[in-house]
């Protein structure tokens, strides 16, 4: 068990360190690539983590965990259900063409809505990371 444990750790280490180390790289891509990275990373981290005590003793934590990751699937889903019909409705590319150069080329997101889906997508995966980061540095100084 302890060395499932440990093989735990240091695998989510790896791919914390791996996505810190990558990080930029799904601008370069663009908006799929971007959606697919957060969506790996925080459902990782999120596996990982509500397998330990301090997740599971500290219930305000852990609600405030399970909401930001909630938050996060129902906007990235949103994002990405909206622009499918979207694009489907008008017919067109465009709308995606401009969220994948807001990726590629930093260029202006031309709808408002987009932009602050965007943005709510952004601060829920900073805050998601920096929690789930805590709680997994916390339990490999235990262990």
């Amino acid at each position: 068990m302890k060395r499932l444990i440990s093989f735990l750790v240091v695998l989510v280490s790896v791919a914390t360190i791996y996505a810190q180390e990558t990080e930029g790289s799904h601008r370069d891509l663009g908006l799929v690539a971007y959606l697919a990275e957060v969506k790996f990373i925080t459902e990782t981290k999120m596996q990982y983590i509500i397998t330990h005590e301090r997740y599971k003793s500290d219930t305000d934590k852990s609600k405030r965990i399970n909401a930001a990751y909630a938050a996060l699937r129902l906007h990235v889903d949103q994002l990405v259900l909206q622009v499918t019909a979207d694009c489907k409705r008008k017919n067109n590319i465009k709308l995606y063409k401009n969220l994948d150069d807001h990726f590629k080329k930093g260029k202006t997101v031309s709808s408002k809505a987009y932009a602050k889906l965007l943005t709510a997508i952004e601060s829920l995966t900073t805050y998601f990371n920096g929690e789930a980061d805590r709680v997994m540095y916390f339990s490999e100084m235990v262990y």
